[in-house]
């Protein structure tokens, strides 16, 4: 085992903050689920493409179809998630509906309407084909031919067509669609950056996680520091990365008790259970003030949002890293 002190120091900040991190990403997780935030990214992705000013809305249309419609929850959230082939072939199945020809009828006797759809081919890629042929020139329909690219000459010949050709369609839209969700994922993980570190500095402020006077009294305090090593090896050890919030709490608590110097003292308080009160703006102003004043205090939260923000998953591997340095090189 490697005895160092300024190693302590090190592991014990990286697991205050990793415990902090853990609960910013929770709130996160809720913040989106309640927003729906991957849903209506996905729905506005879709849109960007399929939503065409020149032909039809297919984007919308897209959501509109039973195939895709289902996946979402009964409140109406729409689906954060839509499987490749799924959306390739709802999709053919829309284009290729704008060259059907619906016939009606109706009964002699009866009076009674019917209706036949005739469609316009018998293979995928044929009535494809013909649906975009449809479409008015749009950057929609110049995307659409790509996924027909090797067949168009085929189309137009005598060639017969087979399963194995209808299914390389779809593999060409799937294999389009699932490159494309890959940069749409890019741009949600940009967000959500942007959304954790906001979270990050209300945490910090909420909870007054003051970097500064946290490292102070980490290296000064010999149980704090003792209690916060002990639970990062069993953290380590076990490879338990995503802490429930119940755990994290208890945590917090467990570190907050022996001196962990975060919160607010409230304590002196007046009673306001009769009416509002801003009695904690004095309150929090005096500690303010004897912790160092407002720059040192907004530079530490600062600090500590920025370290939150990197999330709990970087502090973790971090974290395993130096406590295996620690007890002597072990094998990460």
């Amino acid at each position: 085992m490697i005895s160092s002190p300024m190693l302590d120091v090190i592991i014990s900040m990286i697991f205050i903050y990793f415990l902090f991190s853990t609960l910013t990403s929770s709130i996160e997780e809720l913040w989106a689920s309640y927003y729906k935030n991957r849903g209506e990214m996905l729905k506005k992705a879709i849109q960007k493409v399929l939503n065409d000013p020149l032909n039809k809305h297919f984007g919308d249309l897209i959501y509109m179809h039973p195939a895709i419609d289902i996946l979402g929850e009964a409140n109406k959230r729409k689906p954060a998630y839509i499987e490749g082939r799924n959306f390739a072939t709802t999709l053919i199945e829309l284009i290729s509906s704008e060259a059907h020809q619906v016939n009606y009828m109706q009964d002699e006797e009866t009076g009674k309407m019917t209706f036949e759809i005739e469609q316009s081919g018998k293979s995928l890629i044929e009535r494809f084909k013909a649906g975009v042929d449809k479409l008015r020139y749009s950057d929609l329909t110049v995307l659409l031919y790509t996924f027909l690219q090797n067949y168009e000459k085929k189309i137009d010949s005598d060639v017969k067509f087979t399963q194995e050709m209808d299914e390389k369609l779809i593999s060409n839209i799937e294999t389009w669609y699932n490159n494309y969700m890959d940069r749409v994922t890019g741009w949600y993980k940009k967000d959500v950056k942007k959304s954790i570190f906001l979270k990050s500095i209300i945490v910090a402020l909420i909870f007054n996680v003051n970097f500064f006077i946290i490292l102070k009294t980490v290296y000064t305090n010999t149980s704090l520091k003792g209690a916060a090593i002990g639970s990062a090896s069993v953290l380590t050890k076990d490879s338990v990365k995503n802490l429930p919030p119940d755990s994290v709490k208890n945590e917090l608590n467990k570190l907050y008790e022996i001196g962990l110097p975060v919160g607010w003292d409230m304590s002196g308080l007046k009673d306001t259970t009769s009416s509002l009160s801003l009695n904690f703006i004095p309150t929090i102003h005096h500690q303010i003030r004897n912790s160092g004043g407002y720059t040192y205090s907004i530079i530490g939260w600062l600090i500590s949002a920025v370290i939150i923000s990197f999330g709990a998953p970087f502090w973790f591997d971090v974290l395993k890293k130096l406590v295996n340095v620690r007890n002597g090189g072990l094998k990460p």
